[in-house]
């Protein structure tokens, strides 16, 4: 238990503290958290030391205790970072005993951290790359240290499809990613097939319209002549008054179906011929691959 021990008597004397910080509230929560883990309350104590560190971020004892506890709840790459950040400061303040306890711990723990690389196929303009919560740089992604377990990955662009997986890592363990180009919106592409679609519909409609035309003039011109229904018209006996009635009414629905057909299938048109059109999508990354005694690429995609 010495470790705890050294850190607590560090922690009393410190004055490694921000202006902004309050050290002295700090120091109170920490000895709050000793004191839970002297009781044996470990995961009480851990989220003192969480809370201390939030008032003096430079504290190494803190640092040091904060580390601790991620290495002991399998958080190996959050461990890594702060025992990183405490070999720092206990060596820019001469603290020697705290700097090897730091640099100890980073020879054991930062072999278990898990590790990421991720490789796009496109890097589309204002691409941002989160996992879980965590902003990452693309220009940092081809070896991101992480904690084991599962994680969340996702790939945003403006006008692009998000595109996103979830990724399960063990200790040491080492998984390269290929994002494929993002796609754009289905709203998008979608102009071009609902203009096909209406342009069809309205010829169609035009066609409709022609045929019931030629229907009615053929009942209408049939009602007329020598021996038949209608011999000058208007002058037509009942059954033929009827029946050119009802040529002329088709006559009128066939103009109406046309006329709309033809603002139907301009409209589709327009969508047709000027919607975006779909682009070829390039599924192939250059992806990093790790290993623990070696590193290299691999083409991933469609060939």
């Amino acid at each position: 238990m010495r470790f705890w021990v050294v850190l607590a008597l560090y922690i009393g004397g410190s004055g490694i503290a921000a202006a902004e910080e309050d050290p002295l509230k700090a120091d109170k929560i920490f000895e709050e958290a000793q004191k839970l883990k002297e009781a044996g309350n470990t995961a009480e104590a851990c989220k003192k030391y969480d809370e201390a560190l939030q008032y003096n971020h430079n504290a190494v004892g803190t640092l040091l205790n904060v580390a601790l506890c991620n290495e002991t709840a399998g958080k190996y790459a959050t461990a890594v970072k702060h025992y990183t950040q405490a070999r720092d400061l206990a060596r820019e303040h001469n603290l020697v005993e705290h700097r090897k306890a730091a640099e100890d711990k980073l020879v054991i723990v930062t072999p278990l951290v898990a590790r990421v690389a991720i490789a796009f196929a496109e890097q589309a303009p204002n691409m941002k790359l989160v996992i879980d919560e965590t902003i990452i740089p693309l220009d940092k992604t081809d070896d991101i240290v992480i904690d084991p377990g599962s994680h969340h990955i996702v790939v945003t662009a403006p006008d692009r499809v998000p595109w996103e997986t979830t990724v399960a890592l063990e200790k040491s363990q080492a998984k390269a990613i290929a994002v494929p180009k993002l796609g754009y919106p289905v709203t998008n592409k979608g102009r071009r097939t609902v203009g096909i679609i209406l342009s069809a519909s309205g010829v169609a409609m035009i066609a409709t319209g022609i045929g019931l035309g030629m229907f009615a003039n053929s009942k209408y011109d049939g009602q007329i002549g020598p021996g038949k229904n209608c011999v000058n018209p208007p002058n037509c006996n009942p059954e033929g008054y009827r029946i050119t009635h009802d040529a002329l009414t088709y006559a009128t629905f066939g103009t109406y179906i046309g006329i709309a057909g033809v603002g139907v299938a301009a409209v589709g048109a327009y969508l047709w011929f000027f919607g975006p059109k779909a682009k070829t999508e390039q599924n192939l990354a250059i992806v990093p691959t790790l290993r623990s005694d070696s590193a290299g690429v691999t083409a991933v995609g469609r060939f």
